[in-house]
C-alpha cells in the first residue's frame, strides 16, 4: 500500500511539473512571437539605423529565434510526455482548423528563410477522426522539415483532399 502511495504521488507529481511545462511553453510563445515579428519587421524595413543599432537588431533577433526554437522543444517534449502517458483521442476534428494550427506554429521557421507556406484545401472537407494534438504536431514537423530542406523562397503547400473514405493531408 505505501508503495503504491508514493508510486501514485510520484507519478502526479510527474504530470503537475509536465503540466506546468506545457503550459509555461505555451505562454511564452504568444508574446515571444510578437517579438520576434516586430524585430523581422525593423530589420526588413528601410535602413535608416546606424551600423551598431542594426547589428543589435541583429543579435535581437537571432536571440528571438533562439528562444523560439527552445521554446518549441520544450514544449515538443512535453506533448510527447502527456502523450505516452494517455492513449490517443480519436475525436471529430475540422481539417482545416488542424492546418491552421499546424501553419501558425510552422510560419515562424518560414518567415525566417523567406519560404512561403501554402493551404490548397478542397471545398467541403468532411471532418476526419483522431487526436488534435498528435496530428497537429505532425503537420507542424512535416511542414518544419519541408522548409528546413527546401531551397531559399521555395514555396511548402500542405493540402487536404477527401475521397468516399479518408481524408488525405499532405505537405509538399
Amino acid at each position: 500500500t505505501d508503495r503504491r502511495r508514493a508510486t501514485e504521488e510520484r507519478e502526479q507529481l510527474v504530470r503537475r511539473k509536465s503540466d506546468f511545462v506545457a503550459t509555461v511553453s505555451h505562454e511564452l510563445r504568444t508574446p515571444l512571437f510578437s517579438i520576434h515579428g516586430a524585430l523581422q519587421l525593423l530589420a526588413g524595413g528601410p535602413s535608416h539605423l546606424e551600423p551598431q543599432d542594426r547589428r543589435l537588431l541583429q543579435i535581437a533577433l537571432a536571440s528571438a529565434e533562439r528562444l523560439a526554437k527552445i521554446t518549441n522543444d520544450i514544449l515538443d517534449v512535453s506533448r510527447m510526455d502527456a502523450q505516452q502517458r494517455r492513449p490517443p483521442r480519436r475525436e471529430p476534428l475540422a481539417p482545416e482548423r488542424v492546418i491552421a494550427e499546424a501553419l501558425f506554429d510552422a510560419s515562424h521557421a518560414a518567415r525566417t528563410t523567406g519560404i512561403a507556406i501554402e493551404a490548397q484545401l478542397a471545398p467541403d472537407l468532411p471532418l476526419l477522426f483522431g487526436d488534435h494534438d498528435q496530428l497537429v504536431q505532425v503537420l507542424v514537423n512535416l511542414l518544419s522539415n519541408a522548409v528546413k530542406f527546401s531551397p531559399a523562397h521555395a514555396t511548402v503547400v500542405v493540402s487536404a483532399a477527401a475521397d468516399a473514405s479518408f481524408v488525405s493531408l499532405s505537405v509538399r
